[in-house]
This record gives C-alpha cells, structure tokens and sequence, in this order.
C-alpha cells in the first residue's frame, strides 16, 4: 500500500466488518481496494503562498504567484501529485523539485491561466503527465 493511503478498515461505513482473506492474492486484493478508496476520496488542498507537498497530498490547488515544492523523488516513488493553477490573470505559478528534477529541469513553471498538470516520480525524478 502507498504511503499517505488510508487502511481498507477506515473506508468501510461504520458497524461493518473487514473481510479477512485467506487466499494469496488476499493481500493484492485489500491494496487494490485501498488505493481505489483513496483516489476516490482523494484529498485537495489549496495554496495561497509558498508551500511544500507532503506524501498525503494528491490535488493541490494553486492559488496566486507561488512556489510549490513537491517532496523528492525518492522518497515519493510511484506517487502521483495534480496541480492545477486557479487564480484568474497572469501570474507565474513554479512548482520545484525540491532537489530532484521534474522532466530533466529544476522547476516547471507556467503563466497559463487555469493551466493543470499531474506530477508523477518513478523515484528518480519527477515527470509530467
């Protein structure tokens, strides 16, 4: 299970129980299942000033000339970060690397007004989707 992801037990509606898996692919299972609980409930967070993302975040709503700093690469392997610029007007919105390089460069910067894009690390560095 991916850090930052609820257990399966935290999703479940209250009184009910978690089935417990016996077979090998039990485990495959409650990963799948937990992963599919988070993406739906994924959190969204907005930001008015400088701000670094943690391992929990997964949609960050940029709001004004800021720098976001995404966490490195290594320790957020697999983990996928949408950012999505909200302010109207022009405006430069940076995210960083925080060391490690996003499409082979320190920083991606846009002007784009309601511009989005998803940050994904392969634990090396950042890429863009």
């Amino acid at each position: 299970m991916a850090i930052g992801q609820p257990p399966l037990a935290s999703a479940l509606p209250a009184g009910k129980e978690m089935a417990t898996w016996t077979q090998p692919w039990g485990n495959w299972f409650t990963a799948v299942w937990s992963q599919l609980v988070y993406l739906l409930n994924a959190p969204v967070k907005t930001i008015t000033e400088n701000s670094t993302a943690v391992l929990t975040d997964s949609v960050i709503l940029i709001n004004g000339n800021v720098t976001l700093t995404l966490p490195t690469a290594a320790k957020a392997k697999n983990k996928r970060i949408t950012a999505k610029a909200i302010n109207a007007g022009v405006g430069t919105r940076t995210v960083s690397g925080n060391g490690s390089n996003i499409d082979g460069a320190a920083t991606w910067t846009t002007t784009v007004q309601y511009a989005s894009v998803d940050f994904v690390s392969n634990g090396v560095q950042w890429w863009t989707i």
